[in-house]
């Protein structure tokens, strides 16, 4: 069976952050190609995720209300979620990333090399 794309056009990216600057930013290099809902709290996006499926979620660890993690856990839990990309950019040590490998309920980590200590 051939595998069947939509249009990028018609992929739904969600970007969750509580930083503004961060949202519009994502938002304005995606929306080109994209679809793109921006979403500055965890209950926002769990609540839109009741209606809408993306294709992919941009996620902040550290959110005000509900950890990012805890996003990741709820959203993993449902079978129509099982499958879609949740990818984050945290800052972790070594010994964080080696905690956090195949576990597939935690979001793809993005580290930056230039957030870790020295």
């Amino acid at each position: 069976m051939p595998l069947s794309l939509k249009p990028l056009s018609q992929c739904k990216v969600f970007i969750v952050d509580d930083d503004e600057m961060v949202r519009l930013s994502l938002g304005v290099i995606l929306e080109d190609h994209f679809s793109v809902d921006a979403y500055s709290s965890g209950q926002a996006v769990l609540e839109a995720c009741e209606d809408l499926l993306p294709d992919l979620i941009l996620l902040d660890i550290n959110l005000p209300d509900i950890s990012g993690l805890d996003i990741c856990r709820r959203l993993k839990a449902k079978a129509t979620f099982e499958n879609i990309p949740i990818i984050s950019s945290l800052r972790l040590t070594i010994q964080g990333v080696k905690m956090h490998a195949g576990k597939p309920e935690l979001p793809i980590l993005l580290v930056n090399p230039s957030q870790h200590p020295r």
